[in-house]
């Protein structure tokens, strides 16, 4: 193979390299920014493989915004609890839905929207604005059952399996399925655990609400005399039956996970400990303080969209991933100069070529 050939090869290879890299890169732009101006949708389903669940009511709770880099911030309605939105694994996701589901339940707040499902199971919201969202629905009775749907956290946008954001989304309904029955009895219990403290930071003793198809039942104190847990009996079997922290201890944060027919409450410490102060050199005068460096630039989107399927629902474009930003724009013109200073040289020389081919001819 002649050099003329190897550069001829090359110049086309980089052209294609370019285009490939313009195209992906042009494609993560498009999909790196929300449109927080653009109405979202929920298409709902509610209901098993043969059949749908009809006339029951869902509620929709807008519980943080959505920036355009993708970032949560807690509404001004759920801005009070004690919740944290960071690093959250799909079973956190889970545990973050039951938790503002019952401060949902025990303080009543009012949904954005709410309407019934049709003949079919199916629910459609629309008009919705960005952001993430809490469903919750009512139980269905059906043949001597009942089917309790689980509340679940849905990001409005969503990702679609490109990569895309996509502003219909559409998501079933998880449900929990007991046999109908009156006079049957339950039991519940609590366990409190405790997280990132050191036991330095602990309250002596904290209280816990136990609900009743929303209404405060019970309440129960929590301390290390009683191992920090406590156990209900004798509860009615066919309600519904929540748990809150009814005042989380400052400076930490709380989560409420069921797991079967006990509640596990978490408190997690969010204050971190302050470095050794160190003594002026002068306590007289103090000294002038330190010029502000420049802000950091923002970093990626944390990983933390909620997986419909961690927070009760399986839904198309609501998977846990958020758009691939920082793509590296440098080497594409780069790229591209040199593929078109290769092309430009093979050209030139095979363009030689010819003109020397027809004197030599004509000679």
């Amino acid at each position: 193979m002649t050099a003329r050939q190897i550069c001829s090869r090359l110049a086309a290879g980089l052209a294609a390299l370019c285009l490939v890299l313009s195209c992906s890169a042009g494609t993560a732009l498009a999909y790196e920014t929300v449109d927080t101006e653009c109405d979202a949708s929920l298409e709902l389903y509610f209901g098993t493989e043969e059949q749908g669940f009809s006339g029951t009511e869902f509620r929709l709770y807008r519980v943080a915004e959505m920036s355009g880099e993708a970032k949560f911030t807690l509404t001004e309605k759920f801005s009070g609890y004690p919740v944290s939105l960071e690093d959250l694994s799909s079973s956190g996701w889970r545990s973050l839905a039951q938790t503002l589901y019952g401060y949902i339940a025990r303080d009543q707040l009012e949904p954005e929207q709410r309407g019934s499902t049709d003949d079919t199971g199916k629910i459609s919201l629309e008009g919705l604005e960005t952001g993430l969202y809490l469903a919750e629905g009512d139980a269905h009775a059906l043949e001597g059952k009942i089917y309790t749907p689980e509340p679940f956290l849905v990001a409005l946008p969503g990702m679609d399996e490109d990569g895309g954001w996509e502003y219909q989304v559409s998501a079933v309904c998880k449900y929990e399925e007991r046999p109908e029955g009156t006079g049957s009895t339950t039991e519940r219990s609590v366990r409190k655990v405790w997280k990132g403290d050191g036991e330095a930071a602990r309250p002596q003793e904290i209280e816990v609400q136990l609900l009743k198809n929303g209404v405060l039942e019970d309440t129960a104190v929590l301390s290390q005399e009683n191992n920090w847990s406590y156990t209900w009996t004798g509860l009615d079997g066919s309600a519904l039956w929540q748990l809150t922290e009814a005042q989380p201890p400052k400076d930490y944060t709380v989560a409420v996970a069921q797991e079967g027919t006990t509640f596990v409450v978490t408190n997690t410490y969010t204050l971190e400990e302050p470095d050794d102060p160190k003594e002026p050199d002068d306590p007289e005068k103090p000294g002038k303080p330190d010029k502000p460096g420049k802000p950091d630039k923002p970093g990626k989107p944390s990983g933390g969209q909620p997986s419909s399927g961690g927070g009760g629902a399986s839904a198309a474009g609501t998977q846990a991933r958020l758009p691939q930003t920082g793509v590296l724009w440098w080497p594409v013109p780069l790229l591209a100069a040199g593929g078109l200073c290769l092309f430009l040289a093979g050209w030139r020389r095979h363009t030689w070529k010819d003109v020397k081919e027809k004197d030599e001819k004509k000679s």
